[in-house]
C-alpha cells in the first residue's frame, strides 16, 4: 500500500517533532564540558527550530492530489 501525500506528510511532520524532542533530550544530557561545543550548537540549533507552521498546515485535498499513486488524477484522463 501506497501512502497518500498527505499521509506521507502528517508522518513526516510527526517523525520530525519526535526527532526534535529525541535531540532536546540528548542536548539535556550533555555534560557541562559540552555545552559550548559544536554538537551541544547543532543540537541547539534543531531544538530550536519552529515546527509548529509546519504542524499547522493542511495539505490540499480532491482532484487527486491526495491519491497514492503519487500523481494527480484529472478529470477526462485514462
Amino acid at each position: 500500500d501506497r501512502l497518500s501525500r498527505i499521509q506521507r506528510w502528517n508522518d513526516t511532520i510527526a517523525a520530525a517533532v519526535e526527532l526534535q524532542a529525541e535531540y532536546a533530550g540528548w542536548l539535556d544530557a550533555l555534560p557541562d564540558n559540552q555545552q559550548d561545543s559544536a554538537l551541544a550548537e547543532a543540537l541547539r540549533a534543531i531544538v530550536e527550530l519552529d515546527l509548529s507552521e509546519l504542524q499547522a498546515v493542511e495539505p490540499p485535498r480532491g482532484f487527486g492530489r491526495d491519491c497514492a499513486a503519487g500523481w494527480p488524477i484529472r478529470h477526462g484522463s485514462r
